[in-house]
């Protein structure tokens, strides 16, 4: 989850959320207006020897993966049909512009399964999204970066969803072990103007949770989920839902030897908030969706163009 937070036990906190886009990110900016909500649920306690828990989805990836699939097997379908057109010619019988006409169609089967191999097992480092962590990443931030699919217009980027009422994406976008009934949502006592900021009042006891109402022991580590609903006002306004997973421990009182570890040295080795980076994905890319690749329909036209002339 990026950190540990230590909590004294009994004590009201605030959250602080915040939400920025990562400069030079990807081809269409994302502009964020505000938070409107946030709240805070769905504790869960895992032992030291079990598999940790982070901020990791793969809701939203597998829709888009599921529908890019589609897009490219439309193609496939496609791409076969016109080539078995062409097939029925061959040897002797085929033109010039028939034979480049099949070459170009078995190159573009071959992208194409080039393409769908991608699609489901990126590699790493490849910006493909779902593509598996190829980073160090900074002290505070979760190495995973899960997905969120707007699922806009290719064309205008314009919701998918028609009426009147402003779309909610990332809902269905759960993290593992979250229960969506054992939130709280929490009051916002503060916004930042210089920035997308909010801050949220918390008291632990609205849990009537044991696993925050005594010390954590040494063995346990304690988790949440942190939502906060962002309004997006580019490329379309909609609202968005960010899931942050943040481990806690609670302790009761510094002991001395805490206190003496502290003044020796320093705060400067202290860390205040931990992040996750969401890839936010608009649309399936719209060469993926047309049946045929544009310069090999531009030499189709052509060839017709001078076959009439």
């Amino acid at each position: 989850t990026g950190g540990v937070y230590q909590l004294r036990q009994g004590q009201q906190r605030r959250i602080v959320c915040k939400v920025k886009p990562v400069p030079n990110s990807g081809t269409l900016p994302i502009i964020c207006q505000s938070i409107s909500s946030v709240s805070i649920g769905s504790v869960t306690v895992r032992v030291k020897l079990q598999r940790q828990l982070d901020s990791y989805s793969e809701e939203d990836l597998t829709v888009l993966k599921q529908k890019w699939s589609k897009a490219l097997q439309r193609r496939r379908t496609y791409l076969h049909q016109q080539l078995q057109k062409v097939m029925i010619k061959s040897g002797v019988d085929q033109s010039s512009l028939e034979q480049e006409r099949e070459q170009s169609l078995v190159e573009q089967l071959v992208s194409l399964t080039e393409e769908q191999n991608a699609v489901q097992l990126p590699p790493p480092g490849s910006n493909i999204p779902g593509a598996p962590a190829d980073w160090t990443p900074p002290i505070g931030k979760e190495a995973h970066i899960p997905v969120i699919f707007l699922n806009l217009n290719g064309d205008d980027f314009s919701s998918q969803v028609s009426g009147e009422f402003i779309s909610l994406a990332g809902t269905n976008a759960i993290i593992p072990k979250e229960m969506s009934n054992k939130f709280f949502n929490l009051p916002i006592v503060e916004h930042y103007d210089d920035e997308v900021c909010a801050v949220a009042s918390w008291d632990s006891s609205i849990h009537n949770n044991p696993l925050l109402n005594r010390q954590t022991s040494a063995d346990e580590r304690v988790y949440l989920i942190v939502k906060s609903v962002v309004r997006l006002s580019h490329p379309v306004m909609l609202d968005i839902v960010l899931r942050k997973r943040i481990c806690v421990n609670i302790y009761k009182k510094q002991s001395l030897t805490s206190k003496f570890v502290r003044s020796f040295i320093g705060t400067s080795n202290t860390y205040y908030d931990t992040a996750v980076i969401y890839e936010i994905v608009s649309n399936i890319p719209k060469a993926s969706e047309e049946l045929e690749e544009r310069e090999s329909l531009a030499q189709m036209a052509a060839n017709d163009q001078e076959a009439n002339t």
